[in-house]
């Protein structure tokens, strides 16, 4: 069950990337959002996947404990930017243009945290191995 529910979430995490993509294909969306809210749209963003993440942690700590739920969440959290930046900067290739595709990296972000593809791909390679310590 802890593989499926983590291919679910590489499911969930490309998808985000490439809704993202066509919510900020113009650049003065986040600028938009911040002037009508008052706070960076990554804030929003960040609450939005603790929800949408969150219920398969608490399924594997019911079903099998804290240390597999903790494996787990850390896995996800590694693995997350590997597909949702991959696919929100291919998103963005095709639709404006703006980025290379999956390899590319935000030269204009305001996310707290952004990782370049190496980095990305680390973060991939740690989470799979912890993943397979649960």
């Amino acid at each position: 069950m802890i593989i499926l529910l983590y291919i679910l979430s590489i499911f969930t995490a490309s998808l985000m990337g490439v809704l993202e993509a066509l919510l900020f294909t113009n650049i003065y969306a986040n600028k938009l959002w911040k002037t009508t809210f008052g706070f960076d749209v990554h804030i929003f963003f960040t609450v939005f996947r603790m929800f949408v993440f969150s219920p398969g942690s608490i399924l594997i700590y019911l079903q099998n404990g804290l240390l597999p739920s903790a494996l787990y969440s850390v896995s996800v959290l590694l693995m997350f930017s590997f597909f949702h930046n991959g696919f929100y900067y291919l998103g963005r290739k095709k639709l404006d243009g703006a980025y290379n595709g999956f390899t590319d990296t935000s030269r204009n972000t305001t996310a707290k945290n952004s990782f370049n593809f190496k980095k990305r791909t680390v973060l991939l390679i740690i989470s799979i191995l912890i993943l397979s310590y649960t």
